[in-house]
């Protein structure tokens, strides 16, 4: 989700036969059209192995284009008219200049990791792109016992840690014990979480330096500070598997993790299916670290999203999206075990984070009606607004507060931005 001012946008075409490699561009073909192999009659009938071949062929010329360029391209309107095949049958782009792309050039930590600054409404923002190779969505921000950081997440299953701006991002843990670098690294695909692992929630127990990841494929994990490959420590509660592993958070007194399953039903890949038919499965959950035992608490919620403990720990609070709420858990005290809404919003909640005067930040979004405009806000110890971001930063996942700093979480898009 935009974390700045949206980044300049370019439309160009290409000439046509500049790259004269396989799957590139030439004007002049001798086997028709790849269209042609679907509707012409007159043509000889390809075998699989050709029409992998082909498509292989075609793959490889447009993974060529974005070699050396320092913006992302989007294909917006190749047809299977657009690719030809010469007298060998291979792939070949007929006219590069009827194919329309879009470049998107964030303008902003362009060379590899390096972190880049630009103002923003007067207020300076700092952003740090997550790899120069296309991931996305670093959704949750953690920083380790000893104050490093930050750490978080993407779109290919890994979770990076910062290394300063002479170092950039360095891989730290993957959650996912099937993950296979050569087909995850890099990825942007939905279709590859279930594989490739999508870390999601990320917290530090600063007692022991272990991170908890939840991930929404593969549960609730840890793994120690010299990362790696994290460990499960819970799958299911109740003999019901979670679905959606979503956000967390962690009592630093006594260990326990409270964490969210969004819903008992739908996968993330399938979140906004879950979100149009108002699905209200979801779960928060505590996990205890001395006992290895999970403990539903709160069932049957809406989009049961981000998590956070209150400082005095009586109670803990869980977003709920789709009903634009956050809900109050009490833990301790005369309503211990009962819930009550601890706020309403006019937007969708996503993740809620506490800072150190014991208040929260939720970030919220529009939930598709462009009408509706939403902000960050801050949250008070009675669930009152008490700040709403002055600075239009558009929709985000995460705000977390350290150092007198706000820092950004998107799960769009490649960076996490902070505001100072």
């Amino acid at each position: 989700m935009p974390l700045s001012i949206p980044p300049p946008q370019l439309r160009l075409t290409m000439a046509a036969a500049t790259i004269p490699k396989q799957g590139s561009s030439y004007t002049n073909v001798a086997q028709g059209s790849f269209r042609d192999r679907f509707y012409k009659t007159n043509k000889v009938l390809l075998t699989w192995k050709q029409w992998l071949e082909i498509s292989i062929g075609a793959a490889r010329g447009l993974k060529h284009l974005h070699q050396g360029l320092e913006c992302e391209i989007i294909h917006q309107d190749i047809k299977t008219t657009d690719i030809s095949l010469d007298e060998k049958r291979v792939a070949k782009f007929a006219d590069f200049r009827v194919v329309l792309f879009e470049v998107l050039c964030a303008g902003l930590a362009v060379e590899g990791s390096l972190m880049k600054e630009r103002s923003l409404r007067g207020t300076e923002t700092k952003v740090m792109q997550c790899y120069a190779e296309g991931v996305s969505g670093p959704e949750s921000i953690a920083f380790d016992c000893n104050g490093d950081g930050p750490y978080t997440g993407i779109s290919d299953g890994r979770i990076l840690k910062w290394q300063g701006s002479k170092h950039g991002w360095k891989e730290f843990a993957i959650t996912s014990p099937f993950r296979i670098p050569k087909f995850c690294d890099g990825s942007l695909n939905p279709a590859m979480e279930q594989v490739c692992g999508r870390p999601l929630g990320l917290k530090f127990n600063e007692a022991t330096c272990d991170l908890y990841i939840a991930d929404a494929y593969f549960g609730l994990l840890v793994v120690g500070q010299n990362g790696g490959v994290a460990k499960q420590v819970a799958i299911s509660a109740e003999g019901v598997p979670f679905r959606f592993t979503n956000a967390l958070d962690i009592d630093q007194n006594t260990g326990v993790v409270y964490f969210t399953d969004t819903s008992t039903i739908f996968q993330r890949w399938a979140y906004a299916i879950a979100m149009q038919i108002g699905d209200k499965t979801g779960r928060l959950l505590k996990y205890d670290p001395r006992t290895k035992e999970v403990t539903v608490l709160l069932r049957g919620l809406s989009f049961s999203n981000g998590v956070a403990l209150s400082e005095d720990k009586d109670f803990v609070l869980v977003t709920e999206t789709t009903a634009a709420k956050v809900t109050r858990y009490w833990l301790q005290g005369q309503k211990s075990q009962l819930s009550d809404t601890f706020t309403q919003l006019v937007g969708c909640p996503d993740n809620i984070q506490r800072n150190i005067h014991g208040e929260f930040w939720v970030a919220q979004n529009n939930c598709g009606r462009p009408e509706v405009k939403v902000r960050p806000v801050r949250l008070n110890k009675e669930g009152k607004i008490v700040e709403e971001l002055s600075v239009d930063v558009g929709p985000l996942s995460e705000v977390q507060e350290k150092n007198n700093s706000l820092w950004l979480g998107s799960v769009i898009l490649s960076y996490i931005g902070v505001l100072n």
